[in-house]
């Protein structure tokens, strides 16, 4: 039987699993920060840098204005409101009816 560091008997399975699930562990880790170095990298070359603080102004300013529904947006809502209305008094009917 293996020994492992506290001195216990561990199965050479479980051995084995530990260890590969550490070197995948470190393997995905490596890749981590390849991506990262690769990204940085590419990055480094690009010179954009929009100023996002007029956009973000517009955008909470118009965001407060009144804007109208789409068209056709309330004929459909009233479609609904109907349908749903008539559904309801065909269940109030039949509860009703119901011993």
């Amino acid at each position: 039987h293996n020994r492992s560091m506290n001195g216990r008997a561990v199965p050479g399975g479980l051995r084995l699993y530990t260890q590969a699930t550490a070197r995948q562990a470190c393997r995905e880790e490596n890749a981590a920060v390849q991506e990262q170095h690769r990204l940085d990298k590419e990055m480094s070359g690009c010179t954009f840098r929009p100023n996002l603080r007029k956009s973000d102004k517009s955008f909470h300013a118009t965001s407060k204005t009144f804007r109208p529904s789409p068209r056709g947006a309330d004929a459909c809502a009233q479609r609904m409101r109907k349908a749903f209305a008539e559904k309801d008094s065909r269940r109030r009917f039949l509860e009703e009816r119901a011993p």
